[in-house]
Protein backbone atom coordinates (compact mmCIF):
# COMPACT_ATOMS: atom_id res chain seq x y z
CA UNK A 1 0.00 0.00 0.00
CA UNK A 2 1.31 3.46 -0.90
CA UNK A 3 1.56 5.36 2.37
CA UNK A 4 3.01 8.62 1.02
CA UNK A 5 0.33 10.69 -0.77
CA UNK A 6 1.22 11.12 -4.40
CA UNK A 7 -0.03 14.71 -4.35
CA UNK A 8 2.46 15.59 -1.62
CA UNK A 9 5.21 13.86 -3.52
CA UNK A 10 4.26 15.87 -6.60
CA UNK A 11 4.94 19.05 -4.66
CA UNK A 12 8.28 17.71 -3.39
CA UNK A 13 9.39 16.69 -6.88
CA UNK A 14 8.36 20.06 -8.28
CA UNK A 15 10.30 21.93 -5.60
CA UNK A 16 13.38 19.75 -6.07
CA UNK A 17 13.60 19.87 -9.87
CA UNK A 18 12.41 23.44 -10.43
CA UNK A 19 15.45 25.77 -10.59
CA UNK A 20 15.47 29.07 -8.76
CA UNK A 21 14.95 31.63 -11.50
CA UNK A 22 14.81 35.29 -10.67
CA UNK A 23 14.61 36.94 -14.06
CA UNK A 24 14.10 34.20 -16.63
CA UNK A 25 10.78 32.44 -17.00
CA UNK A 26 10.49 29.18 -15.07
CA UNK A 27 10.42 26.16 -17.44
CA UNK A 28 7.28 23.98 -17.26
CA UNK A 29 7.28 20.66 -15.44
CA UNK A 30 6.38 18.17 -18.15
CA UNK A 31 4.62 14.89 -17.46
CA UNK A 32 7.60 12.92 -18.78
CA UNK A 33 10.09 14.63 -16.44
CA UNK A 34 7.71 14.35 -13.51
CA UNK A 35 7.11 10.62 -13.98
CA UNK A 36 10.83 10.05 -14.42
CA UNK A 37 11.43 11.78 -11.09
CA UNK A 38 8.75 9.63 -9.44
CA UNK A 39 10.37 6.43 -10.73
CA UNK A 40 13.87 7.56 -9.71
CA UNK A 41 13.22 9.08 -6.29
CA UNK A 42 9.87 7.99 -4.86
CA UNK A 43 10.31 5.67 -1.83
CA UNK A 44 7.79 3.17 -3.17
CA UNK A 45 9.72 2.89 -6.44
CA UNK A 46 12.98 2.39 -4.58
CA UNK A 47 11.35 -0.18 -2.31
CA UNK A 48 10.09 -2.12 -5.32
CA UNK A 49 13.59 -2.08 -6.83
CA UNK A 50 15.04 -3.32 -3.54
CA UNK A 51 12.60 -6.24 -3.54
CA UNK A 52 13.84 -7.27 -6.98
CA UNK A 53 17.51 -6.83 -6.04
CA UNK A 54 17.04 -8.92 -2.90
CA UNK A 55 15.38 -11.71 -4.86
CA UNK A 56 18.27 -11.73 -7.34
CA UNK A 57 20.76 -11.85 -4.47
CA UNK A 58 18.98 -14.90 -3.03
CA UNK A 59 19.06 -16.58 -6.45
CA UNK A 60 22.79 -15.88 -6.77
CA UNK A 61 23.36 -17.32 -3.30
CA UNK A 62 21.47 -20.50 -4.20
CA UNK A 63 23.57 -20.90 -7.36
CA UNK A 64 26.69 -20.84 -5.20
CA UNK A 65 26.04 -24.46 -4.23
CA UNK A 66 26.81 -25.45 -7.84
CA UNK A 67 30.07 -23.52 -8.18
CA UNK A 68 33.32 -25.52 -8.48
CA UNK A 69 35.19 -25.71 -5.20
CA UNK A 70 38.76 -26.52 -4.26
CA UNK A 71 39.31 -29.11 -1.57
CA UNK A 72 42.30 -30.59 0.18
CA UNK A 73 43.24 -32.40 3.32
CA UNK A 74 46.28 -34.00 4.92
CA UNK A 75 46.69 -36.61 7.61
CA UNK A 76 49.95 -37.74 9.16
CA UNK A 77 51.41 -39.43 12.22
CA UNK A 78 54.99 -39.57 13.48
CA UNK A 79 56.23 -41.32 16.59
CA UNK A 80 59.80 -41.62 17.93
CA UNK A 81 61.17 -40.19 14.69
CA UNK A 82 59.35 -42.77 12.63
CA UNK A 83 56.85 -41.90 9.87
CA UNK A 84 53.84 -44.03 10.70
CA UNK A 85 51.78 -42.71 7.79
CA UNK A 86 51.17 -39.56 5.76
CA UNK A 87 48.36 -38.99 3.26
CA UNK A 88 47.73 -35.90 1.14
CA UNK A 89 44.91 -35.17 -1.28
CA UNK A 90 43.70 -32.07 -3.11
CA UNK A 91 41.68 -31.18 -6.19
CA UNK A 92 38.50 -29.67 -7.59
CA UNK A 93 34.94 -30.80 -6.88
CA UNK A 94 31.90 -29.78 -8.92
CA UNK A 95 28.24 -30.43 -8.12
CA UNK A 96 26.23 -30.39 -11.35
CA UNK A 97 22.56 -29.26 -11.37
CA UNK A 98 21.58 -32.87 -12.20
CA UNK A 99 22.69 -34.66 -8.99
CA UNK A 100 25.98 -35.79 -10.55
CA UNK A 101 29.09 -34.76 -8.60
CA UNK A 102 32.48 -34.81 -10.36
CA UNK A 103 35.80 -34.71 -8.57
CA UNK A 104 39.31 -34.46 -9.99
CA UNK A 105 42.31 -34.53 -7.67
CA UNK A 106 45.82 -35.68 -6.83
CA UNK A 107 46.86 -37.79 -3.85
CA UNK A 108 50.04 -38.97 -2.19
CA UNK A 109 50.57 -41.54 0.56
CA UNK A 110 53.56 -42.99 2.41
CA UNK A 111 54.55 -44.43 5.78
CA UNK A 112 55.54 -47.62 7.56
CA UNK A 113 52.06 -48.38 8.89
CA UNK A 114 50.07 -47.01 5.95
CA UNK A 115 46.64 -48.54 5.42
CA UNK A 116 46.84 -50.80 2.36
CA UNK A 117 43.69 -49.18 0.99
CA UNK A 118 45.52 -45.84 0.79
CA UNK A 119 48.63 -47.09 -1.02
CA UNK A 120 49.49 -45.18 -4.22
CA UNK A 121 52.62 -44.99 -6.40
CA UNK A 122 55.58 -43.24 -4.81
CA UNK A 123 55.18 -40.29 -7.21
CA UNK A 124 51.50 -39.97 -6.33
CA UNK A 125 48.55 -40.34 -8.68
CA UNK A 126 45.69 -38.39 -10.22
CA UNK A 127 42.15 -39.53 -9.56
CA UNK A 128 38.74 -38.89 -11.07
CA UNK A 129 35.55 -39.59 -9.21
CA UNK A 130 31.91 -39.44 -10.32
CA UNK A 131 29.13 -39.75 -7.75
CA UNK A 132 25.46 -40.23 -8.61
CA UNK A 133 22.81 -41.05 -5.99
CA UNK A 134 20.45 -43.85 -7.01
CA UNK A 135 17.75 -43.17 -4.42
CA UNK A 136 17.25 -40.09 -2.30
CA UNK A 137 18.60 -36.96 -4.00
CA UNK A 138 18.44 -38.30 -7.56
CA UNK A 139 15.56 -36.10 -8.75
CA UNK A 140 15.60 -33.38 -6.11
CA UNK A 141 17.79 -32.36 -3.21
CA UNK A 142 18.10 -29.37 -0.88
CA UNK A 143 20.42 -27.34 -3.12
CA UNK A 144 18.30 -27.77 -6.24
CA UNK A 145 15.12 -27.02 -4.27
CA UNK A 146 16.62 -23.77 -2.98
CA UNK A 147 17.66 -22.77 -6.46
CA UNK A 148 14.19 -23.43 -7.89
CA UNK A 149 12.48 -21.53 -5.06
CA UNK A 150 14.87 -18.59 -5.55
CA UNK A 151 14.10 -18.53 -9.29
CA UNK A 152 10.37 -18.40 -8.55
CA UNK A 153 11.08 -15.64 -6.02
CA UNK A 154 12.74 -13.52 -8.73
CA UNK A 155 9.69 -13.84 -10.97
CA UNK A 156 7.40 -12.95 -8.10
CA UNK A 157 9.54 -9.95 -7.12
CA UNK A 158 9.47 -8.69 -10.71
CA UNK A 159 5.67 -8.99 -10.80
CA UNK A 160 5.34 -7.14 -7.50
CA UNK A 161 7.75 -4.45 -8.70
CA UNK A 162 5.75 -3.86 -11.88
CA UNK A 163 2.48 -3.85 -9.92
CA UNK A 164 3.77 -1.25 -7.46
CA UNK A 165 5.21 0.91 -10.24
CA UNK A 166 1.99 0.73 -12.26
CA UNK A 167 -0.11 1.79 -9.29
CA UNK A 168 2.38 4.51 -8.38
CA UNK A 169 2.55 5.93 -11.90
CA UNK A 170 -1.22 5.76 -12.31
CA UNK A 171 -1.75 7.83 -9.18
CA UNK A 172 1.12 10.15 -10.08
CA UNK A 173 -0.25 10.75 -13.58
CA UNK A 174 -3.75 11.43 -12.31
CA UNK A 175 -2.40 13.84 -9.68
CA UNK A 176 -0.31 15.57 -12.35
CA UNK A 177 -3.37 16.32 -14.48
CA UNK A 178 -5.25 17.56 -11.43
CA UNK A 179 -2.31 19.85 -10.71
CA UNK A 180 -2.26 21.09 -14.32
CA UNK A 181 -6.00 21.75 -14.10
CA UNK A 182 -5.55 23.76 -10.90
CA UNK A 183 -2.70 25.81 -12.38
CA UNK A 184 -4.69 26.61 -15.53
CA UNK A 185 -7.74 27.46 -13.46
CA UNK A 186 -5.70 29.90 -11.37
CA UNK A 187 -4.27 31.44 -14.53
CA UNK A 188 -7.78 32.02 -15.85
CA UNK A 189 -8.84 33.58 -12.54
CA UNK A 190 -5.88 35.95 -12.69
CA UNK A 191 -6.57 36.81 -16.32
CA UNK A 192 -10.25 37.52 -15.64
CA UNK A 193 -9.35 39.70 -12.66
CA UNK A 194 -6.75 41.61 -14.69
CA UNK A 195 -9.21 42.22 -17.53
CA UNK A 196 -11.83 43.38 -15.04
CA UNK A 197 -9.39 45.85 -13.50
CA UNK A 198 -8.50 47.19 -16.95
CA UNK A 199 -12.18 47.58 -17.76
CA UNK A 200 -12.81 49.38 -14.46
CA UNK A 201 -10.00 51.80 -15.18
CA UNK A 202 -11.43 52.37 -18.64
CA UNK A 203 -14.86 53.11 -17.14
CA UNK A 204 -13.29 55.63 -14.76
CA UNK A 205 -11.50 57.35 -17.64
CA UNK A 206 -14.75 57.38 -19.60
CA UNK A 207 -16.51 59.05 -16.67
CA UNK A 208 -13.76 61.62 -16.31
CA UNK A 209 -14.11 62.50 -19.99
CA UNK A 210 -17.90 62.55 -19.74
CA UNK A 211 -18.57 59.45 -21.82
CA UNK A 212 -20.21 57.43 -19.00
CA UNK A 213 -22.28 58.30 -15.94
CA UNK A 214 -20.81 58.13 -12.44
CA UNK A 215 -23.01 55.14 -11.59
CA UNK A 216 -20.97 52.92 -13.91
CA UNK A 217 -17.84 53.48 -11.82
CA UNK A 218 -19.43 51.58 -8.91
CA UNK A 219 -19.22 48.29 -10.80
CA UNK A 220 -17.53 45.65 -8.65
CA UNK A 221 -14.68 43.41 -9.69
CA UNK A 222 -15.70 39.80 -10.44
CA UNK A 223 -15.04 37.25 -7.74
CA UNK A 224 -12.92 34.19 -8.58
CA UNK A 225 -15.88 31.83 -8.33
CA UNK A 226 -17.64 33.83 -11.03
CA UNK A 227 -14.88 33.09 -13.52
CA UNK A 228 -15.63 30.84 -16.47
CA UNK A 229 -15.35 27.19 -15.50
CA UNK A 230 -14.12 24.50 -17.87
CA UNK A 231 -13.92 20.72 -17.41
CA UNK A 232 -10.75 19.18 -16.03
CA UNK A 233 -8.62 17.35 -18.61
CA UNK A 234 -9.28 13.64 -18.57
CA UNK A 235 -6.28 11.38 -17.87
CA UNK A 236 -5.46 8.49 -20.21
CA UNK A 237 -7.85 5.55 -20.10
CA UNK A 238 -5.36 3.30 -18.28
CA UNK A 239 -4.77 5.88 -15.54
CA UNK A 240 -8.46 6.60 -15.11
CA UNK A 241 -9.27 2.89 -14.91
CA UNK A 242 -6.66 2.26 -12.22
CA UNK A 243 -7.76 5.31 -10.25
CA UNK A 244 -11.38 4.14 -10.41
CA UNK A 245 -10.45 0.66 -9.23
CA UNK A 246 -8.48 2.12 -6.33
CA UNK A 247 -11.43 4.25 -5.21
CA UNK A 248 -13.83 1.30 -5.40
CA UNK A 249 -11.39 -1.14 -3.79
CA UNK A 250 -11.10 -3.32 -6.88
CA UNK A 251 -7.41 -4.15 -7.48
CA UNK A 252 -7.83 -6.71 -10.22
CA UNK A 253 -5.32 -6.56 -13.07
CA UNK A 254 -6.18 -7.20 -16.69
Amino acid sequence: MIRIPVVCFLVLIFLSVAPIITEAQQPPLTLENYLRGVVDFHPVSRQALNYFALANAELLESKGAFDPELYGYAKAKRFSGSNYYRTLEGGVSYQTPFALRAKVGFEEASGTFLNPMNKVPSAGQFKTELTLPVGKGLLMDEERARRRIAGIGVQRAESERLSLLNELLANAGYSYWEWVYTVEQRRIYEMVTELAEIRQEAVKYSFEFGAKPALDTLEKLPKPHLAIEYPAPKPPQSIAAVATRRKTGDHRTH
